[in-house]
């Protein structure tokens, strides 16, 4: 058979010889014989076994046979065929040589077997290689190839794909078994889809690849990599590449469980564009698919499945074709409206979405379809175009995916879109159709819309609340069920306010009231199931900000809805005042829920003659409110209630809620500091006529900071077109009137309510001499006063301003006639206001008191201001209270308890505005008076330092002051140093002797920071003067360069860096050439700062007052060090000669050990753990001289030096980076957080205010610079007891006495409380608006 199929096909014809039957040459020659004379045979084939049979005999064969053709008669018809069988053990040598044949022809042929259900036929498939019948059909070869290998690929399939979803139906809903699996796979690749992917997968046999696999696997034969032969090597790669196809194209054509569309649908459309578009999947190269050879998982699917073919492949094409039609937009620079357009379809107006949005996608999308180039749109379009089926699965499937909603779940949504969306464009052609319908997912409002939707229709989901009809006028329709019928009437309902807002609250006030109505019926635990469902859904509908535009920014709502809007958020705000679920507070809810239903609506939800405004709903909840309920819930619930009734914009308040709010403030609000015992909360207190709250509750829980707040929001809501009357333009004539009335009825009217208002903190001070009157002494009255009060000191209250105020206020006064009551009201509002100004003044005149930057004293005010001030008619003269309120203020404003001590050890001290005008020098200096100062530099400080210190400020500011350089200033300023060195005089402080020279130095540095740097003055003719005319002060060259970059700041540089990575677990090292070094990181350009210089020349204006102080501090500390003898101590080295620390002991150091050990540098040894304890406990483990706290010390000292010089020595960086502290390290982020960090811990861990830390560190300088006049200390230490004895010095002589001076203020400072004025100011302090408690009071003032 294998003769007759690939060699001839009449086997008659045919001599067959085996020559391993053959013995000998002769007996050959007998063949040969006996062939040649048969006439009928034509082709002789000698089968070789090679194995068997040498090259030798085959040669010596071909030459018998060539020698026998040529002796004897040739014969053209006669063929000779030499069949060379070679076993696969002999392929790895020679086979035999083919090359120099001599008129014989070769063939190679590879296990030619008669196998008629074979895969693959190597005959075809060499024929198509080969193109050897040019008619021959390789494509239907493959094809059947293919499909016959389908049923031994089902189960391989099914092995490599998983399928199973909860959202999955037909084939991919979860199989119960494995031959269920099976069998789906089975029914998918039997049908129409299994012949689809044969032939995608027969597309890749082209003849050119079949003959370039052929012959990869004849060189894989040929280089020994495989013993198989072509024939099975050909036939694994076309099965395995089969197998991979399948399980590639079934797992990505199952994208969004794609492949339930096309698994069982009898819809002929659906399937046929599902297979038009799966030949449209990418698909893999030949080559790459014997690479995926992995399991395929299936996707995670949205809640929803399309059930359009590939939808999402066809929705995101269209949606690329909008984007690039937005960008056409915006390069043709056209006018990017997309409102819709009226389009008239049968004579009736629709909405379009015909913009110009929709117009140039409308031209992309076509252009696309009529060119063919997206085969996935031009078939998607054609196909929807066809067939009105596919045109309702693509609406409803983009609008399930777009707005993640469910078909089956949100019936509302889709009813709604139906109505206003997809109806009116059913006139239109199918792509306007699709345009139409990507273009409204841009819609914002329909967005708003279904966002408010969902938790709605959740709600109508989870409860089954029906309004049952009481009356034959009750309407039985659900309130989604009157929505749908409104937008059917119009589909522009949709949008209107109205018909959303009645929506919304019917739905939930359903469910609420359901939820009531069970917990009247006593079925306690139902009710709490839909309480809990409505507040859920209640609070899901209002975070929504589409819904809080319409619910709260309605100016006119019906009054059914304003009342069932309130109760709703009166129940709602009770459930939030705590984070978790809790029983007894789901049962005050119901029962206050159950109250206010019963009282306020009927049984069909149509409002009753009580409505349930603020008093209401305080009301009903002081009955539902249980004996033991706690203080602060009630509080919360207070101020979220009052809150929303009185919410900018909200349009629940009305006339009656200001007035119950302005009643209750005026008649349970307390504004004086005396305790109150705290009563029964449930107790009744019943007003009259049982109108009021009860006292006792929110007496318990109002507060004034809570009053103000709502009152000015009160007076600050605009009602309708109300405009602000004067004298203040922000207060609305409606609420000013109310609180005029709910003070003239809550007081007895008399004579002396149109004469004075005196504030509460007068009226509490024994000697300042107050009228009573009940009127003005109402709570509600301080209220107002301090309302006015704060929004003046917001808005800033200048002279002109107040001027302004005061004449308004006047006349306003003037043109009232006192015998019309509302008149009298206003007149009475005036009166408070004009106290209000008054108390600016106050402030004002204050603060001219003691600022050092205005020149025009307290008694050149405005005129009005000041006679205003004095009139006795509003707290002036003697027996008032305005000398006592400046006072106040100016205590305030000198802060601190030695300023304090100063200001009351003024001879003669009175409460006269005049007085202290006299004493207004005296006032400016102790205000400019700091604690950080060194005792020479103080105001008023006497000596000899203070007085050279006084000379070089006079002599430095001279030449600062010349326009351009003035010689007679430069002779004057180096005669005026030269004239102090040459008095040789010995300059004595505290008994101590002070080298005239280097106190000079000194000297010169404070006035250049403190005069010049911190007032940003610059003078460069200084240093110029200082290096060549000045050289007695022997400045060495390190100290010229600080005070060049202090005096001349522009020639400053930044050197950035960058810093350590906010992530912890970020790695800063890395492993380079078997050594650790650190990592380097690629960080911005703006993340590379310079802190140190940042930290001296801020950006921002307004500096944390804790970095001022510290930069104070780091100064005096340099101007020691500029005092010092050179070598006399550590600070010299660390701040101008770093290089001689290398190899030394250093204070302060935790580690027995020279800097740097080893890999040991100076921030190995210092570092603190974040409570600024030490880090590790070894760290203390050897013997030293510091405490923790003397430790901060010197550590400060030792940073504070490093940080300056980092800044103004750039070679600084070089000496110390890598040489004193580890290279690794960001050198100036580390030096100044670690500076900062010590500052913050000498604060914290020993107990100081900032005032008593400044103390601690100048006195500590102080004594520094004393001791320092002595040049017998060291600076560089060889040896561990030569640091030690430095450190037990440091701790004994300066760190100590330091403590025990700032120990000796502390109890100077005690008698301030024992100062009747003191007491006297403070008590006046406590409701000042703008004054701290008194106890901040007290600990500012006292510490």
């Amino acid at each position: 058979k294998l003769i007759k199929k690939m060699i001839h096909e009449d086997l008659n014809e045919v001599y067959l010889c085996k020559l391993s039957s053959v013995l000998s040459e002769r007996a050959f020659k007998n063949h040969l014989q006996i062939f040649t004379e048969r006439i009928e045979k034509k082709i002789m084939i000698l089968i070789m076994y090679m194995q068997e049979t040498s090259k030798q005999m085959v040669n010596h064969v071909r030459i018998m046979i060539d020698q026998q053709m040529e002796a004897g008669r040739k014969d053209a018809s006669k063929q000779f065929v030499l069949l060379l069988h070679f076993p696969p053990s002999m392929f790895y040598n020679a086979c035999y040589p083919a090359l120099f044949l001599y008129g014989w022809d070769h063939h190679y042929l590879d296990s030619i077997q008669p196998e008629p259900e074979a895969i693959v036929d190597i005959k075809s498939w060499l024929n198509i290689a080969c193109q050897q019948s040019m008619s021959y059909d390789g494509q239907d070869v493959v094809r059947k190839a293919v499909q016959s290998m389908i049923p031994d690929s089902i189960s391989i399939v099914t092995s490599r794909v998983n399928i199973g979803s909860k959202n999955g139906g037909g084939f991919n809903s979860t199989p119960k078994n494995g031959s269920e699996r099976e069998e789906r796979f089975k029914r998918l690749l039997n049908g129409p889809m299994g012949k689809k992917l044969c032939e995608m997968y027969a597309r890749y046999w082209q003849p050119d690849a079949i003959a370039l696999h052929l012959e990869e696997a004849a060189q894989y034969s040929r280089n020994h990599k495989s013993t198989i032969s072509i024939t099975d090597s050909v036939k694994d790669f076309f099965q395995t590449a089969f197998h991979n196809f399948l399980a590639y194209m079934i797992y990505h054509s199952n994208h969004q469980l794609n492949l339930d569309v096309a698994y069982g649908c009898q819809e002929a459309c659906t399937v046929d564009l599902f297979l038009q578009l799966l030949d449209q999947l990418p698909t893999p190269e030949l080559t790459e698919l014997k690479a995926y050879n992995n399991t395929w998982t299936i996707q995670q699917t949205p809640h929803s499945r399309p059930t359009f073919p590939f939808f999402l492949r066809v929705c995101n094409a269209i949606d690329g074709l909008l984007v690039e039609s937005i960008e056409y937009i915006q390069k043709q620079q056209l006018p990017f409206v997309d409102e819709p357009v009226k389009e008239t379809v049968e004579g009736n107006p629709v909405k379009s979405y015909r913009g110009i949005l929709s117009a140039v996608l409308l031209q992309h999308l076509q252009s696309a379809v009529q060119d063919g180039v997206n085969r996935v749109l031009c078939a998607a379009v054609n196909y929807i175009s066809e067939h009105t089926s596919l045109w309702e699965t693509y609406w409803k499937d983009f609008i399930s995916t777009k707005f993640n909603i469910s078909l089956s779940d949100d019936v509302l949504t889709l009813d709604l879109i139906t109505l206003t969306v997809i109806e009116p464009l059913t006139g239109f052609p199918p792509t306007k159709r699709i345009v139409a319908l990507h273009c409204m997912a841009n819609d914002k409002e329909l967005c708003k819309l279904i966002s408010t939707l969902r938790p709605l229709q959740q709600l109508q989901k989870d409860t089954k609340a029906i309004l049952q009809p009481v009356t034959e006028h009750s309407n039985p329709l659900r309130p989604e069920e009157i929505l749908k019928l409104e937008v059917k009437k119009n589909p522009n309902n949709i949008q209107n306010k109205k018909t959303l807002y009645q929506f919304i609250l019917d739905s939930l006030f359903l469910s609420f009231a359901n939820a009531c109505q069970k917990y009247g019926r006593s079925e306690q635990d139902a009710g709490n199931k839909e309480l809990l469902i409505w507040h859920k859904a209640h609070r899901d509908v209002i975070i929504q900000s589409s819904v809080r535009g319409i619910l709260f920014l309605t100016p006119k709502m019906e009054q059914v809805y304003r009342a069932k809007w309130n109760v709703l958020q009166a129940v709602f705000f009770l459930l939030q005042v705590r984070p978790e679920i809790d029983e007894s507070l789901n049962e005050l809810a119901l029962k206050l829920g159950y109250f206010l239903l019963t009282k306020c609506f009927t049984e069909v939800f149509d409002i009753k003659e009580v409505f349930p405004n603020l008093f209401e709903i305080i009301n009903s909840l002081l009955e539902a409110i249980p004996p033991n309920f706690p203080k602060a819930d009630v509080n919360s619930y207070l101020e979220n209630l009052l809150n929303f009734f009185f919410s900018s914009g909200s349009m629940s308040v009305t006339e009656n809620d200001i007035k119950c709010f302005l009643t209750i403030i005026n008649e349970h609000l307390t504004l004086d500091n005396v305790a109150h015992d705290e009563e029964d909360i449930t107790s009744t207190n019943t007003p009259e006529e049982g109108t009021k709250p009860k006292r006792s509750l929110l007496h318990n829980v109002l507060t004034p900071a809570m009053g103000r707040h709502f009152l000015r929001r009160i007076l600050t809501h605009k009602k309708d077109n109300m405009k602000p009357v004067k004298p203040l333009c922000i207060f609305y004539k409606m609420s000013r009137k109310l609180v005029a009335d709910t003070l003239l009825s809550g007081g007895k009217f008399g004579s002396l309510i149109l004469t004075t208002y005196m504030p509460i903190f007068y009226r509490n001070t024994p000697s300042i001499k107050v009228k009573r009157n009940e009127v003005m002494m109402q709570p509600l009255a301080d209220l107002y006063f301090l309302t006015i009060l704060e929004h003046l000191k917001d808005e800033g209250a200048s002279d002109m301003r107040l001027e302004a105020a005061l004449l308004r206020i006047k006349e306003v006064q003037d043109h009232l006639q006192e015998d019309v009551e509302i008149q009298i009201g206003e007149k009475l509002l005036c009166l408070i206001e004009l106290q209000a100004v008054v108390q600016i003044a106050l402030e004002k005149i204050a603060e001219t008191l003691t600022s050092t930057e205005t020149r025009q004293s307290a008694l050149q005010l405005c005129p009005s201001i000041c006679t205003t001030v004095s009139d006795r008619f509003t707290g002036g003269g003697q027996d008032g209270g305005h000398e006592k309120m400046i006072l106040m203020h100016l205590l305030r404003d000198l802060k601190g308890p030695t300023r304090f001590l100063e200001f009351l050890n003024i001879p003669n001290l009175t409460n006269s505005i005049e007085f202290l005008e006299i004493y207004r020098n005296q006032l400016k200096g102790v205000a400019q008076e700091s604690v950080h100062l060194l005792p020479f530099m103080l105001h008023g400080a006497k000596g000899e330092l203070t007085e050279i210190y006084s000379r070089v400020s006079q002599l430095m500011n001279g030449v600062a002051q010349q326009k351009r350089k003035d010689p007679q200033k430069q002779t004057a300023f180096v005669q005026g140093i030269q004239g102090i060195l040459g008095s040789n005089r010995q300059l004595s402080y505290d008994n101590v002797i002070v080298n005239t020279k280097r106190f000079l130095r000194m000297a010169i540095w404070l006035v250049t920071y403190y005069e010049f740097y911190c007032h940003k003055r610059n003078c460069p003719n200084l240093i110029k003067i200082l290096k060549t005319n000045v050289m007695e002060l022997n400045f060495n060259a390190e100290q010229l360069h600080i005070l060049s970059c202090f005096l001349a700041p522009d020639e400053m540089q930044e050197h950035r860096e960058t810093p350590l990575p906010v992530d912890s677990n970020e790695e800063i090292f890395e492993y380079v050439d078997g050594e650790i070094r650190p990592k380097v990181r690629n960080v911005r350009e703006s993340e590379m700062i310079d802190p140190i210089y940042n930290f001296f020349y801020p950006k921002d204006e307004k500096e944390d007052p804790a970095d001022v102080e510290l930069r104070h501090a780091v100064a005096n500390l340099i101007g020691v060090a500029f005092s010092l003898p050179e070598g006399s101590s550590h600070l010299w080295n660390f701040l101008f000669n770093q290089s001689k620390l290398k190899y030394t002991y250093l204070p302060g150091f935790m580690y027995p050990n020279k800097v740097p050990s080893g890999k040991m540098f100076l921030d190995c040894g210092v570092l603190l753990n974040e409570e600024g304890n030490y880090e590790r406990p070894d760290y203390r483990d050897h013997q030293s001289g510091l405490s923790l706290h003397s430790f901060y010390l010197i550590n400060w000292s030792s940073f504070g030096a490093l940080c300056v010089s980092l800044l103004t020595n750039p070679e600084s960086q070089h000496k110390i980076h890598g040489h004193i502290i580890s290279d690794w390290q960001p050198l100036r982020h580390f030096c100044l957080g670690y500076l900062k960090n010590i500052w913050l811990f000498m604060s914290v861990n020993l107990q100081l205010t900032d005032e008593e830390r400044s103390f601690l560190i100048v006195r500590s300088l102080d004594i520094l610079f004393k001791l320092g006049q002595d040049d017998t200390h060291k600076s560089v230490f060889n040896t561990r007891a030569a640091v030690l004895e430095y450190e037990r010095f440091w701790h004994l002589n300066i760190y100590e006495p330091s403590k025990q001076g700032l120990s000796d203020m502390l109890k100077q400072h005690c008698r301030i409380v024992e100062h009747p004025l003191f007491n006297e100011l403070k008590n006046m302090s406590t409701l000042f608006p703008s004054i701290p408690s008194e106890r901040e009071f007290n600990h500012n003032l006292v510490s």
